[in-house]
């Protein structure tokens, strides 16, 4: 029932977790208790304007205004309309979806669909433009945040992928030929409002502005790197969380990995560092040593696999591999538009209604937020640890060297003692608890 209801992820067979992780998860995580910070921030001003009309088509709604009665978001162009259920563009006339390839590869039509995304962002989910340096500087970007981001316990930061990439969208090529509902990011954002995150969405592909003939780079947000440096620590940093997640997508992977490596960084994030989701990202920078015990647990990759079903695990090619990494299911979509980024993205699903039609209905993987709430995917990290602890320790003990879930009881209460023993903050030399049976796992 657990799996069934988290963030709208739904599987069957092995590999499944059939308890409520939520009712062990204290058990493997030492509790964070967050100190008052005692900075001052550089900026007195935390640059919360909104952008000039040029930059962004749509505000979000004065925080003072009450009415509980949102209006839905209408396309730009009054001759098509994006389908609620679908997500994909259609003909307002016909309710037809639009096939034809000159207009889904229009940029005048690109730059409508997402401008439809951030309204959808401003409008229904009440999130609000920052602007980098500040607001109304002569060259600046703009990205969303949720209006509870610095005050909520848990924070989920989203970053795209390469250049041309912008906030809110996973991809521009998905977007049109997959769907808004598999190329941008709405449908993550709601799961992760639905489960109490607040929500920081980063832009750091917008370094630059052209002023006539005259190209400005973008104080503060020149490179992508300097983007998301600044976010931190004028964004994130500051925030009262109490846990940190990231999710990154491409190149979005280089640019956390970068700055979870900083030292100086890294000393401040890593009391309050959740879990880091890297859906087919490839890191340029290895793992300091130091870094992997704390990390380790916390990383998991989601990559496309025509070998290995989807939501199981992947066996680490490399030893300086930081996590585990986790099959989101073949290369392809059904749309056959969408390359593997489809796959990362997408499932399509099957909705019977009650007048007997069946309808196709593309509806996001969700592959990656089932990890922000320390489910399957970290409990896989720490198996494995506790694999090769429990095989220096109780080398009499023989474990199954695949994974499969649930787990018999007297494995679980095994790992309960084995978490216990690994986070003894005192240095006490715990002996571990005596065991007549252990059954293999699956």
């Amino acid at each position: 029932m657990f799996i069934a209801s988290n963030v709208g992820f739904k599987a069957s067979g092995h590999g499944m977790l059939a308890c409520d992780f939520d009712s062990v998860a204290t058990q493997f995580q030492p509790k964070y208790y967050m100190k008052q910070q005692q900075h001052k921030p550089t900026h007195t001003n935390n640059t919360t304007g909104l952008a000039p009309p040029d930059a962004m088509p749509v505000t979000a709604d004065d925080d003072d205004d009450d009415d509980d009665t949102r209006r839905e978001v209408e396309f730009p162009d009054p001759e098509y309309s994006i389908n609620r259920v679908s997500g994909f563009l259609c003909d307002c006339a016909t309710g037809a979806r639009i096939m034809d390839t000159s207009i889904l590869n229009s940029e005048a039509m690109l730059s409508n669909v997402i401008a439809y995304v951030h309204a959808r962002m401003s409008v229904e989910l009440d999130f609000v433009q920052h602007s980098i340096p500040y607001a109304g500087a002569p060259a600046s970007c703009q990205f969303f945040a949720s209006k509870n981001y610095n005050v909520t316990k848990k924070l989920l930061v989203f970053v795209c992928s390469s250049r041309g990439s912008t906030c809110g969208i996973w991809s521009r090529s998905l977007l049109l030929r997959s769907g808004v509902n598999v190329g941008s990011m709405l449908p993550y954002f709601r799961k992760a409002i639905d489960k109490g995150f607040g929500v920081v969405v980063l832009n750091p592909n917008v370094n630059s502005v052209l002023r006539g003939a005259t190209k400005l780079a973008i104080p503060c947000s020149s490179t992508p790197e300097e983007h998301v440096q600044h976010v931190w620590e004028h964004f994130i940093f500051p925030s009262a969380a109490h846990e940190i997640h990231f999710l990154a997508y491409g190149y979005g992977g280089v640019l956390v990995s970068n700055l979870i490596f900083n030292h100086a960084v890294m000393a401040n994030l890593q009391p309050r560092l959740g879990n880091l989701g890297f859906l087919e990202c490839t890191t340029s920078t290895k793992c300091p040593p130091q870094l992997q015990h704390s990390i380790g647990p916390r990383w998991v990759s989601w990559e496309t696999s025509n070998e290995i079903g989807f939501g199981k695990q992947i066996p680490n090619q490399s030893v300086n591999s930081v996590g585990i990494t986790m099959s989101a299911g073949p290369t392809g979509s059904s749309d056959g538009g969408g390359g593997s980024s489809s796959s990362i993205t997408q499932t399509v699903t099957k909705r019977k209604h009650t007048d007997g039609d069946v309808e196709e209905v593309a509806g996001d993987r969700v592959v990656a937020m089932r990890l922000v709430d320390d489910t399957r995917a970290q409990y896989l990290a720490i198996l494995e640890r506790f694999k090769r602890w429990l095989h220096t320790e109780h080398p009499s003990f023989v474990v199954d060297t695949t994974i499969q879930l649930p787990l018999p009881s007297n494995i679980c209460q095994m790992y309960l003692d084995y978490a216990s023993i690994k986070r003894n903050t005192r240095g006490e030399a715990l002996v571990p608890k005596q065991y007549n049976t252990f059954s293999t796992i699956g």
